[in-house]
């Protein structure tokens, strides 16, 4: 009787046990369901937007996508730069040669950069200093994104503007990127292509594929 009674216990444990299981795998499912939807919303624009125009590829056999864009969809795409590890370039046509200028060690002067890329700038994450209980919670990083974008609109107005220029060692340009590429019935062509950073200069890595860091690339030429 007391090997039957442990049996039917032992029994039972594994049935707790398979349905505690499955409650699991059900409830990760669920998650990565719920994650999924979340990515694909986050990224809806690289996802349902773009298309293969003219299927041509670069000189690294990367698959180029094009689209026609507006200053609607230029702007967020700038502000997601850093978090999604872009680089921005404006094309001549645009006539936006100045996206902010860049003090050069070398020439003890700054010069005139016409593109957006983390991998180059390197910001910290380091937070702006409050003046007041007023103030708003911003990093270096979202500080530099919004005077790209606004200029001198995007100032705090005081001291701190100097302090986080003189970090990042560089000078915006007053008007901004919004007011330069919001005008009546300006129209973009936006081409996107990928490379490896660990190729950038050399073509070349011994760094694993799997390990290296793919970039996106963003150019947009005026139509």
């Amino acid at each position: 009787m007391e090997n039957a009674a442990d049996a039917l216990r032992i029994g039972a444990w594994v049935l707790i046990f398979v349905m505690a299981l499955s409650v699991c795998i059900n409830a990760f499912g669920q998650a990565k369901t719920s994650m999924d939807a979340i990515l694909t919303y986050n990224d809806r624009e690289y996802y349902t937007s773009y298309i293969e125009e003219n299927a041509y590829k670069d000189s690294s056999g990367n698959l180029i996508t094009q689209r026609t864009v507006g200053y609607q969809d230029i702007v967020p795409t700038i502000y997601r730069a850093y978090k999604d590890n872009f680089r921005i370039t404006f094309d001549s046509s645009t006539g936006i040669t100045n996206v902010f200028r860049k003090y050069n060690t070398a020439t003890g002067g700054y010069e005139s950069v016409n593109y957006i890329d983390l991998e180059d700038e390197k910001i910290s994450d380091i937070k702006v200093k409050k003046n007041n209980s007023g103030d708003e919670d911003i990093t270096l990083k979202e500080y530099f994104i919004r005077r790209i974008i606004r200029g001198d609109d995007g100032k705090f107005g005081d001291n701190r503007d100097s302090w986080c220029e003189t970090q990042l060692g560089v000078e915006f340009d007053g008007s901004g990127l919004y007011n330069k590429i919001n005008t009546t019935g300006a129209i973009f062509k936006e081409s996107v292509g990928v490379y490896y950073q660990e190729e950038r200069d050399t073509g070349y890595s011994e760094v694993p594929k799997s390990n290296r860091t793919e970039k996106r690339v963003i150019t947009y030429t005026k139509i």
